[in-house]
């Protein structure tokens, strides 16, 4: 296949400046975000009490509190799932943009796509204190009450108590920060592809989106088979 060739319009100084902020900067700032939202998290929202609320018809306080106890011992490990997750989306979100550009003969390299993705994660970071901030200026009695309080996606608008258990995975993926990320990942491909936007946005969703489609798509799958369809 040979090397596509597409015309480019310059796009306004804030886009680029913006991916061109260095890489391991916007990581760090990625990763320390998210862990500091998981932290007020754990110690702010998430609190004793609102588990024993959530608990109290099951168990009794007593084993509320051993299992919470027993929470506390491996809390630092939660610090390390939430580094491992946010490098895996990164990382899985380039191979899929990879696996696109190589597909169609893109000539751009591993780490300048990787550049564009880390970037764009930032929305996700700045999405994650929106919530965060949220969720410490309402009532929350119990965990359903945290699940409910959902800002940005489907779920939110329909209403958790009116859709399936199996079908919340699906709705709560489906969210304006996704959209957002959209955008943004396609506004740095634009640079990167040197196409218009339009060209950009459909290559994020038949690569990215392919993925993402796959991840809702299992998650789903296993829903169905733990609530039932």
């Amino acid at each position: 296949m040979s090397t596509i060739s597409l015309t480019y319009n310059q796009k306004s100084t804030w886009v680029r400046s913006f991916f061109e902020l260095n890489s391991w900067f916007m990581f760090g700032f990625v990763i320390m975000e998210y862990l500091i939202c998981h932290y007020i998290q754990n110690e702010l929202i998430l609190t004793d009490q609102l588990y024993i609320n959530t608990w109290s018809e099951q168990m009794t306080v007593d084993r509320i509190r051993e299992v919470l106890a027993w929470q506390d011992q491996w809390k630092g490990m939660g610090y390390l799932v939430v580094i491992i997750f946010v490098f895996a989306k990164m990382f899985l979100t380039t191979i899929c943009l990879n696996i696109g550009a190589f597909l169609m003969d893109y000539k751009i390299g591993f780490g300048q796509i990787w550049r564009i993705v880390v970037n764009a994660t930032a929305v996700f970071a700045i999405g994650k204190l929106i919530y965060i901030g949220y969720f410490a200026s309402i009532d929350l009695q119990t965990i359903d009450d945290v699940v409910k309080a959902d800002l940005f996606s489907m779920l939110g608008v329909i209403g958790y108590d009116q859709v399936p258990q199996w079908a919340v995975f699906a709705l709560g993926s489906l969210n304006l920060l996704e959209l957002a990320y959209w955008i943004i990942l396609s506004l740095g491909m634009m640079l990167l592809l040197k196409v218009k936007w339009p060209k950009a946005f459909g290559f994020v969703a038949m690569t990215y989106g392919v993925g993402l489609w796959i991840w809702i798509l299992t998650g789903t799958f296993l829903m169905i088979n733990l609530y039932g369809g």
